[in-house]
């Protein structure tokens, strides 16, 4: 009996220690070749926002653009898809507004409502969507890096407003409003202002800040803008 008990005890060691088999779980880590999110991995997305000043303008009649004044300021959504090492694909949803400003230079016509003319604006809410290919010259692997990026952009102005502002004859300060319509300017002639527009952009990046410039078409206006952009992560 006293044998038989213990060949049982050995035999129910055995078993417990061939049943027992311990896993060791790696957890995953950024350097991993099976890792696909990150900075600089297959996949990327993080947003920002960009402030830009005018560059250059169309000359409009009797009209001179004022750069430093105009300005366009957006906040964006941007996703990276990366091909290789150089290239990359990025997709961008932004939205914001623009200003652009134009001083009356010659005499006022005499039709005109104004003694006085002060400036004319155009101001637009535009949500807009951007594609463009990167190229990645330098930069650490856990980073965004240096890059040049290039692309095409098209949106559409939620709101579109062309404003004459100017001093009556009276000397009150007041402001001619067309929204969405052909604006009528100093030559007498009707100018269209689209609410659909599309343009061209480029970006010289630094990890998390980037000098974006763009050329925007919006009708009987085309314009440049350059500035400065910074990256939320």
């Amino acid at each position: 009996m006293k044998n038989f008990l213990n060949v049982s005890l050995m035999v129910l060691v055995c078993l417990n220690a061939f049943g027992q088999t311990t896993v060791l779980k790696k957890p995953k880590s950024v350097l991993d070749e099976n890792y696909t999110y990150g900075k600089n991995r297959k996949h990327y997305v993080h947003t920002g926002f960009a402030y830009l000043a005018g560059v250059s303008a169309t000359t409009l009649p009797n009209l001179e653009f004022r750069p430093l004044s105009s300005s366009v300021f957006q906040f964006f959504a941007l996703y990276k898809y990366k091909i290789n090492n150089t290239f990359s694909l990025t997709s961008e949803l932004s939205f914001g507004g623009v200003e652009l400003i134009f001083k009356f230079k010659d005499s006022i016509p005499q039709y005109s409502l104004f003694t006085t003319q002060k400036e004319d604006k155009i101001n637009r809410g535009e949500i807009e969507l951007r594609q463009n290919i990167r190229i990645r010259y330098s930069g650490a692997q856990s980073k965004i890096g240096n890059f040049i990026e290039i692309g095409i952009l098209g949106g559409i102005a939620t709101t579109n407003q062309y404003t004459h502002a100017g001093v009556t004859a009276l000397n009150q300060k007041t402001e001619i409003n067309f929204i969405n319509s052909p604006v009528q300017l100093t030559d007498g002639n009707l100018y269209s202002f689209n609410r659909w527009y599309y343009g061209f952009a480029a970006r010289l990046g630094f990890n998390r800040i980037s000098f974006p410039f763009r050329y925007v078409n919006i009708g009987d206006v085309e314009y440049m803008v350059t500035g400065i952009e910074i990256s939320f992560f």
